[in-house]
């Protein structure tokens, strides 16, 4: 009998096959369940309306947060992620979609859209993920979920930095299971995102004033008469 030998390329085909069973639901690979991050939209803010067109830009975030999988971390030096449990989306590009979401529903920016260099903006918003997981305490209990931005506001086209701020939030969950938890990642971000709003209305330039047309008055002035010439006296 011939025995087939065992080369390099054998070998790598197999291994693809593996790979490719062990990405596959329906073959008995373990799913993960999917969880939407569905914040409040609620953007109510004092500042005036802009007359600015606002692009996003694509967030950036460390390696460990540009992702689909839910973080977490037990402390200060360890990072984690829940088993079989993802976003829908790598988390930067859920973040980019929601805040121009955000900015829409304040109704107070003239035009606002991703950053994809198609449209002309008049400022555009650079937002960096310092912080977006679940972080405990200890070994039990329910754990605070932590949402950070640094944003930077750039004038365009000159990509000057207009101003830069840090908005953070804080959210304890009400219980140790994913649904709380994500529960708190939606309040976390949505107040993370109205604050965002506010910031960026207020820093950039409102709409002017309203120019008041003032009607003039054509009615020609009326010289004044003249007076005749005295009559020489005799």
């Amino acid at each position: 009998m011939t025995r087939l030998s065992s080369t390099p390329l054998m070998r790598l085909v197999v291994c693809g096959a593996f790979v490719l069973l062990a990405g596959c639901g329906g073959m008995g690979g373990k799913t993960s369940q999917l969880y939407v991050l569905n914040p409040s939209m609620d953007m109510h803010t004092d500042a005036e309306t802009s007359n600015k067109q606002l692009a996003i830009s694509m967030p950036t975030a460390p390696a460990y947060l540009d992702t689909t999988r839910i973080a977490l971390s037990r402390s200060s030096t360890t990072t984690d992620y829940f088993a079989s449990s993802d976003w829908t989306d790598r988390v930067p590009v859920l973040v980019q979609d929601l805040t121009v979401k955000a900015f829409e529903n304040s109704g107070k920016v003239k035009a606002v859209f991703r950053d994809s260099g198609m449209f002309k903006a008049d400022y555009g918003l650079q937002i960096e993920i310092r912080d977006f997981d679940a972080q405990y305490a200890g070994t039990s209990g329910a754990p605070d979920v932590a949402v950070a931005f640094d944003l930077r506001l750039i004038k365009q086209p000159e990509r000057d930095i207009v101003a830069t701020y840090t908005v953070t939030k804080t959210v304890k969950a009400g219980a140790n299971n994913l649904d709380s938890i994500v529960g708190a990642f939606n309040e976390a971000l949505g107040g993370a995102l109205a604050e965002t709003v506010g910031w960026t209305l207020q820093t950039m330039p409102s709409a002017p004033p309203r120019r008041v047309h003032h009607r003039r008055h054509n009615a020609k002035a009326t010289a004044p008469a003249e007076t005749p010439p005295a009559t020489p006296q005799q």
